[in-house]
């Protein structure tokens, strides 16, 4: 994968990265769906496993400069959470 990720210039890269977080994201928001889970959880164990620890599908000198998506991201969980708590009390 790290040879892939070094023919693409800065911009493409970025772009690569947002995607795969964004279907991996859909992917297992679907799956907890089924299990009855809130999103949250997909969320969570998408980041896990694309994650550098994990399959390191989005290098980590890209993680450590997209803190705007991270604020964005843990906006979109507070909404989730908020309408999950609704409907359990």
């Amino acid at each position: 994968m790290k040879e892939f990720y070094n023919n693409l210039d800065e911009a493409t890269l970025v772009l690569c990265s947002l995607s795969i977080i964004l279907f991996a994201g859909f992917l297992l928001t679907r799956l907890t769906k089924r299990l009855h889970l809130p999103n949250v959880s997909g969320y969570i164990l998408a980041g896990v496993l694309i994650g550098p620890q994990v399959a390191a599908l989005v290098p980590s000198h890209i993680l450590d400069h997209m803190g705007f998506v991270s604020d964005i991201a843990l906006a979109f969980i507070a909404f989730g959470v908020e309408s999950f708590l609704k409907r359990m009390f």
